[in-house]
């Protein structure tokens, strides 16, 4: 039976923009069509598929939200996928969708934030999905989720990401790699140069592939670094996948995350990762000394013993490349990641759990949860300390 869902999603390219085509190009075969409809202000706009854009240009917050409920009302859909932290005016919309839309939130972040918006619309959802064990975890012992209507279904990884044809160097620079947004109030990106900065002794190759507001002054900071910096900006994920395919290691010194699928997509590429300790989300995907190295969130001296043990030991690196390929093909396939989101459909049409009745429209607000609160009013390099600190003591 053939099934058509929404995809709330941004225009912009972003982590969730990839995660959208994804989905829709592997829950096609299980005949669930899904279209994104999301809020174009931002550029570059990437390619939309099916589905609708609503400019926001000259639109009132309410006038935007009609926009949406309307996109979504008159496009025939049978179930929405809803996404926190990407528009609030997206996911408030779960609390005016009918009750007989499925209504599936995908929780993509760990912050507070995150997990405030996602209680605001809590009562009005038919199912929630963590992508990582701690999300699960938080949602149910801290925010009151219901364990019976969230599942943890983790990302997959597949084609063109793979460790055939790496070129694995037995001699020569260690190669490292950094891919992602590079921002670091999440991503750790100005830990790098200290990272870097005591291994002047060894033969050392840095690219960082992405884009994000930080570029600019990361390049400033990581000119003094004693090794080749390359800086490879936005990619397509085939020229990823060679990139992960010819670097040794990813360094990945994130503060927090949802998930972290750059770790997979390196992983199944046979590149090692060296990454930051975020528990229930980094270690749920590296097992540290078996298929990557793990150290403690901002540790730059534990980071860097990483590499230099790696460059000193080849025959390690080697060891830790294939067991990560091994992992990512074994536990994290796009396979097993679609079955489940199928799987949850197929359960959800046999059996919706009653949510919050649907509000009215026409008496339309913003939810609580997702108004400015205290924590929009704390100095960005305060937050930044005080989401480090709390990670540390976890």
């Amino acid at each position: 039976m053939s099934r058509k869902f929404a995809f709330f999603g941004p225009a912009y390219l972003s982590g969730i923009t990839t995660f959208y085509a994804t989905l829709a190009a592997g829950l096609a075969p299980y005949g669930i069509e899904l279209h994104r409809i999301g809020v174009n202000d931002r550029k570059p706009v990437h390619d939309a598929g099916d589905g609708t854009l609503i400019d926001r240009a000259g639109l009132t917050d309410r006038e935007l939200s009609e926009a949406l409920y309307r996109a979504a009302m008159d496009g025939g859909y049978e179930g929405v996928f809803f996404n926190i932290l990407v528009e609030p005016f997206t996911a408030n919309l779960a609390r005016y969708l009918p009750e007989r839309m499925t209504k599936v939130l995908i929780l993509h972040g760990i912050t507070s934030g995150a997990y405030t918006w996602a209680r605001s619309i809590r009562d009005w959802l038919h199912h929630t999905v963590a992508i990582s064990p701690r999300m699960r975890d938080d949602l149910v012992s801290r925010w009151g989720f219901d364990p019976a209507r969230i599942s943890h279904i983790p990302h997959g990884v597949g084609a063109p990401f793979g460790a055939a044809g790496r070129a694995d160097a037995e001699h020569g620079p260690l190669r490292v790699l950094v891919a992602g947004r590079l921002s670091d109030a999440d991503k750790g990106c100005f830990w790098l140069p200290d990272i870097l900065a005591p291994l002047g002794d060894l033969k050392l190759e840095l690219t960082v592939a992405g884009d994000g507001a930080d570029r600019a002054e990361l390049e400033r900071r990581l000119a003094a670094v004693p090794c080749k910096v390359t800086f490879a900006g936005s990619i397509c994920q085939a020229a990823l996948a060679d990139l992960y395919r010819r670097n040794d290691v990813l360094l990945f010194p994130s503060r927090t995350e949802g998930f972290a699928l750059v770790l997979l997509e390196a992983m199944a590429s046979g590149c090692v990762p060296v990454a930051s300790l975020i528990k229930g989300i980094t270690d749920a995907a590296v097992t540290d000394g078996r298929d990557g190295l793990l150290f403690p969130i901002g540790q730059t001296a534990a980071a860097t013993a990483a590499l230099r043990r790696l460059a000193g030991d080849r025959a390690l690196l080697r060891r830790l490349s294939g067991a990560a390929a091994e992992t990512a093909s074994m536990r994290f396939t796009l396979d097993r990641q679609m079955a489940s989101y199928a799987d949850l459909i197929a359960r959800l049409d046999g059996a919706r759990p009653p949510v919050a009745p649907a509000e009215d429209m026409a008496r339309w607000t913003m939810a609580p949860g997702f108004t400015p609160r205290l924590r929009s009013r704390i100095p960005q390099p305060l937050k930044i300390w005080l989401r480090t600190a709390a990670e540390k003591l976890r």
